[in-house]
């Protein structure tokens, strides 16, 4: 028996070394790609929650600055009533300065004084014939209209949001 040696199974250079560079390629996009990606998707979570965070700061301080002017109206006429300035027993008194407390604050649509007697003013600066306006209007006359019932059963004011 001839012994021959054995086989070698080399790959050419020319197969070898595109496949070394190939996955030396590979080897080194890979990571980078992924660093990039992880990066990106990071970045854009935190972008979004505080771009939401921002709106919704300036939602809650634009939603302040429009009550603030109605917090400030009804302080206004509570301190009236509670230095004795404005008797709410004085219905035309009363009647006035809740009507003037409505014109002073667009943003407000009817004023209610619900006490032993019970008052409604309804009034509008502007846009008093728009769909809202009535509506607001005709919500304020109907809550209005439960008080007086209420106060003439002795029941009280009716519950919030009535």
């Amino acid at each position: 028996m001839t012994d021959s040696p054995p086989r070698r199974r080399d790959l050419p250079m020319a197969t070898l070394l595109p496949l070394l560079f190939g996955g030396l390629a590979v080897l080194a996009v890979v990571p980078v790609a992924t660093l990039g990606f992880l990066s990106a998707r990071d970045t854009t979570g935190r972008l979004l929650r505080d771009s939401a965070h921002q709106e919704m700061g300036m939602l809650g301080r634009r939603v302040a600055d429009h009550l603030e002017p109605v917090a400030t109206q009804l302080r206004y006429l509570a301190e009236e009533v509670a230095s004795g300035h404005l008797d709410p027993a004085d219905a035309a008194a009363m009647d006035m300065a809740m009507r003037s407390a409505v014109a002073a604050t667009p943003q407000v649509a009817a004023i209610g004084h619900i006490g032993r007697t019970v008052r409604c003013a309804v009034s509008s600066a502007a846009g008093a014939t728009s769909s809202i306006w009535r509506r607001a209007k005709h919500r304020a006359l109907r809550t209005c209209s439960r008080a007086h019932a209420a106060a003439a059963r002795g029941a009280g004011p009716p519950p919030t949001g009535a």
